[in-house]
C-alpha cells in the first residue's frame, strides 16, 4: 500500500524569470503522469506568484494557475506561501486568500478560526492524517497564534494515534531556512509535533519549500525541503543556505526547466521515496 502524489512548490508565476511559461509544461507533465498512476491529489507548497503586483493582477495570475491545476483532473491541495498574501505590494486579507488559493480544495476539514487557510484530511485505511499549515501571519514569516491553537486543539487530536504528515511553505525551524530567518511561533509548532510523536503517534515528515533548494533534516523530526519549480540557477548566497542544502543546475530549452517531485509514502516499510522529475536527484527517507 502506498500514498502517491505530485509535489510542486515556488512557482512564482510570471515573475522576472527567464522561463515563466515552464509551469504550463509542468502541468502537462503532471497530467500525463496522473493519468497513468493513481494519485491522491496534487500538493502545492506555496508561493504561486511574487506578490509584488496590484491585488487584481495577483488574483488574476492565481486564477490562471488554478485553471491549469484544475485541468489535471485530480484533487488540488495548496499551502499559503509568504508571497501569496501579496505583502510586497498590497496585503490580501484572509478571505481573499481563501477564495483565491483554496477554491479548488474540497473534502477536507477547514480551520474556521483562520478563515479556512489551515486544513487536514484523513486517510483511515492507512491511519494517516495530512495537515496543511498557513506559514505566514499578517505580512510576516511564521505561524499565527490561531494556527498554533488549531494545530494543538484540533488537527493533532487524532483517533488511535494516527501518523501525521505535514505540508507547509516555510520550515518552522529557523536554522533550516535561508540566513536563519526567524519564524514567529516556530518553536511552538515544533514543540507540539515533538510532543505528538513522543506521546501519541508518528510524525512521518514535514514537507516545505520556500528556500528554493533541496535539503532534509532529522531533528526535531524528519523535515524534507524541495527545490522550486521556478526556473533559476541562483538563490542568494549559498553560504546562507541550511547545512547540506543543494540546488540542481538548470538549462533553458531542456527538460531541466521543469522541477517537481512524485512523493511515494510506504506505510508498511516506513519509507518515503521522492522521485524527481527532471532537475535534481531522487531521494529516499526512513521514518
Amino acid at each position: 500500500p502506498t500514498l502517491i502524489f505530485p509535489l510542486i512548490t515556488d512557482i512564482h508565476y510570471m515573475s522576472a524569470t527567464q522561463a515563466p511559461e515552464s509551469i504550463q509544461d509542468a502541468i502537462v507533465n503532471i497530467g500525463y503522469f496522473t493519468h497513468e498512476i493513481s494519485c491522491l491529489g496534487v500538493i502545492n507548497l506555496g508561493d504561486n506568484t511574487d506578490g509584488d503586483t496590484p491585488q487584481a493582477e495577483t488574483l488574476q495570475r492565481n486564477a490562471d494557475l488554478n485553471q491549469l491545476f484544475q485541468g489535471i483532473g485530480i484533487p488540488y491541495y495548496p499551502c499559503i506561501g509568504n508571497h501569496d498574501d501579496n505583502r510586497y505590494y498590497s496585503l490580501l486579507n484572509l478571505n481573499q486568500i481563501k477564495q483565491s488559493y483554496l477554491s479548488l480544495t474540497h473534502d477536507v476539514i477547514m480551520d474556521s478560526s483562520m478563515s479556512g487557510t489551515n486544513y487536514y484530511k484523513d486517510f483511515p485505511e492507512y491511519k494517516i492524517r495530512f495537515i496543511w499549515l498557513n506559514a505566514n501571519v499578517e505580512g510576516r514569516y511564521g505561524y499565527s497564534d490561531s494556527t498554533v491553537e488549531w494545530l494543538q486543539n484540533t488537527a493533532l487530536k487524532t483517533e488511535d494515534g494516527y501518523s501525521i504528515c505535514l505540508f507547509t511553505h516555510m520550515d518552522p525551524e529557523s536554522s533550516h531556512d535561508y540566513d536563519n530567518k526567524y519564524c514567529y511561533n516556530g518553536y511552538k509548532i515544533q514543540a507540539l509535533l515533538a510532543n505528538y510523536e513522543e506521546n501519541t503517534g508518528t510524525i512521518i515528515s514535514m514537507f516545505s519549500g520556500h528556500n528554493h533548494v533541496d535539503a532534509a533534516f532529522t531533528s526535531p523530526y524528519l523535515s524534507i525541503m524541495t527545490n522550486c519549480q521556478r526556473f533559476e540557477n541562483e538563490n542568494g548566497n549559498p553560504a546562507l543556505w541550511a547545512s547540506g542544502a543543494t540546488k540542481p543546475p538548470r538549462q533553458l530549452g531542456t527538460a531541466s526547466e521543469d522541477c517537481w517531485d512524485v512523493v511515494v509514502i510506504r506505510p508498511q516499510s516506513r519509507k518515503i521515496n521522492m522521485v524527481r522529475f527532471r532537475a535534481g536527484e531522487d531521494r529516499e527517507f526512513s521514518y
